[in-house]
């Protein structure tokens, strides 16, 4: 972009289906109907590595946090790590209950928690089912269970990074202590108009993009609440004290 040009990337058989760039940005991984993996030098755009193992479509794809590793997820219910530097697959998670749908890698977060350990490394499923793994060495995977359909976004909040946030079709945002396995708070939209999330990452703060009003459910949870609170925040910090003005009036 800073050059003012488009580069097109060829080399899959098939229809793109997911692309990630790794942390520094100098590495581009594609997904594939295929059933592949593609790395791409961003440099010269070329292609430096086909990743092969999958047995049925690529799904979702995610670098660690320190661009040393891939995590793929697939049709044929699995999951494979793949080292960046020779393109081998280094360790497999098979047997989930369906489509990984989403894949995360936990960060190597402020309070002082590394990337290694259980919960590490998480995967949604289209059955709305997540699975918590450790992405250095096999073991028994810990089930969260609370959506209902396809789970699509996955992240880790930036300065507690136990803390994971979860959206689905459902319409709904999930929080989670990865250490228990418990569901902390619940955000419900309606109509699963919830587009996608994301968190500040100076401040934690919780950023939604959504198609309809949120619903504040007091039995579930008090995180509508605590979203509200933070658009008010990002919109007086982008100059808009109506729009902060009018939820605040809204909410009274």
């Amino acid at each position: 972009l800073q050059k003012g040009r488009s580069d097109t990337l060829r080399g899959h058989l098939r229809r793109a289906t997911c692309a990630v760039f790794s942390p520094r940005s100098d590495l581009l991984c594609t997904g594939s109907f295929d059933n592949t993996l593609r790395l791409w030098n961003m440099d010269g755009c070329e292609c430096i590595g086909t990743l092969e193992g999958h047995e049925d479509e690529i799904t979702c794809a995610a670098f660690d946090p320190r661009g040393r590793m891939v995590c793929s997820g697939s049709a044929d219910r699995s999951l494979k790590l793949w080292r960046v530097v020779d393109g081998r697959s280094q360790r497999a998670y098979r047997g989930l209950s369906a489509t990984a749908s989403s894949v995360a890698f936990r960060p190597e977060g402020a309070n002082g928690r590394g990337a290694a350990g259980q919960g590490s490394l998480v995967c949604g499923g289209e059955d709305g089912i997540m699975w918590l793994l450790d992405a250095a060495k096999a073991g028994r995977p810990k089930r969260l269970k609370g959506h209902t359909t396809p789970v699509r976004r996955l992240q880790f909040h930036p300065l507690d990074t136990h803390v994971l946030m979860s959206s689905s079709d459902d319409g709904s945002l999930r929080s989670w202590n990865t250490e228990t396995g418990q569901c902390l708070q619940v955000l419900a939209t309606d109509a699963s108009r919830l587009l996608d999330f994301g968190f500040v990452p100076s401040s934690g703060h919780l950023l939604l993009a959504t198609l309809c009003r949120l619903s504040v459910d007091k039995t579930q949870s008090q995180i509508s609440k605590l979203a509200r609170s933070t658009f008010g925040f990002l919109a007086k910090s982008a100059g808009g004290d109506k729009l902060a003005s009018r939820m605040k009036a809204e909410d009274a």
